[in-house]
């Protein structure tokens, strides 16, 4: 029998967790917090009682590290020529950039083209509205898993992974 349920990092109304809703319809998608030792010890212990029961978490590695706009625009110049059509990077730039990354040097574009919180509420910034404006769409859309190669394929392995 195929993963029917799975566990992620973060909290049910996080962009990942809506995101991973739409790729996987069929999996009982289970938020649970950070990555520590009780969200680790939850996963080998209800394995024991589901065996079909899987987890998902980021490839991130330096959590706790505080990154200032400079850190980002520097390693950004950095690496950007690598990311050109003729660099080392352009074809699997989904493996290198994380998209907060991306949408964080966007933010002044973003900006001046009209995306701000206009509510006195939250006050989001441009990246934020933009992203939730993206994951909206999607959570309106069938077959969204069909947009990204890797999506698919992540559906799929999730699919056809048996732990009988």
């Amino acid at each position: 029998m195929s993963v029917t349920v799975l566990y992620c990092e973060g909290n049910a109304k996080s962009i990942d967790i809506r995101v991973i809703r739409q790729l996987l319809p069929q999996c009982d998608i289970r938020p649970r917090g950070g990555k520590n030792a009780n969200f680790l010890r939850s996963i080998i212990v209800d394995r024991r009682r589901n065996p079909n029961l899987a987890c998902l978490v980021d490839r991130d590695k330096k959590n706790n590290r505080l990154i200032t706009e400079e850190d980002v625009k520097s390693k950004f110049r950095e690496l950007l020529p690598k990311f050109c059509s003729d660099g080392s990077r352009f074809m699997d730039y989904l493996c290198y950039f994380a998209g907060k990354d991306l949408l964080y040097m966007m933010r002044k574009s973003l900006h001046e083209w009209g995306f701000e919180d206009t509510s006195n509420k939250n006050k989001m910034h441009p990246e934020e509205i933009f992203l939730e404006r993206i994951v909206s769409r999607i959570e309106r859309i069938e077959k969204v898993w069909e947009w990204l190669p890797e999506w698919t394929a992540l559906r799929q392995f999730i699919s056809e992974t048996n732990f009988s």
